[in-house]
């Protein structure tokens, strides 16, 4: 009985921090988010699905929705061109966040791999090759 109580502890505080059983709430990852560290450095996730034409039950992208990202010291969110540089498709899994960056050219480059650390509705921290972001929502 003991061990149930401390399961279901463990249960609630996973959900009370952001996390599913299965991972973190893509839900609590949509809209505009700022890095603390770097203020005008903007992340935006959206949930709009990527299209994939002509429809391929095979693409990798099938799955992934549009964000986009920008440092308001080089660019504003304006000058984004829709779909090109400086938006990235993503995909959450459990705790590992896939990022596939954009080009104006429309040409995909190197996926990266973010390690989510926590994600509620309004904080949202992750690993990037060894050093820990953390972004608040806006």
């Amino acid at each position: 009985m003991k061990k149930l109580a401390i399961l279901t502890a463990l249960v609630a505080m996973l959900c009370f921090t952001g996390c599913s059983l299965g991972g973190f709430s893509e839900s609590n990852l949509y809209g505009k988010w700022e890095r603390t560290d770097k203020p005008g450095d903007f992340k935006v996730y959206t949930s709009e699905k990527v299209i994939v034409t002509p429809p391929d039950p095979q693409n990798p992208y099938n799955d992934y929705k549009w964000g986009k990202e920008w440092d308001e010291a080089e660019r504003k969110e304006s000058d984004l061109i829709k779909y090109g540089n400086g938006w990235f498709m993503w995909k959450l899994e459990g705790n590992t966040l896939t990022e596939v960056g954009q080009t104006d050219a429309k040409t995909t480059i190197t996926p990266v791999t973010l390690t989510i650390k926590t994600l509620t509705a309004t904080e949202f921290q992750f690993e990037r090759a060894g050093r820990t972001y953390l972004y608040k929502k806006k």
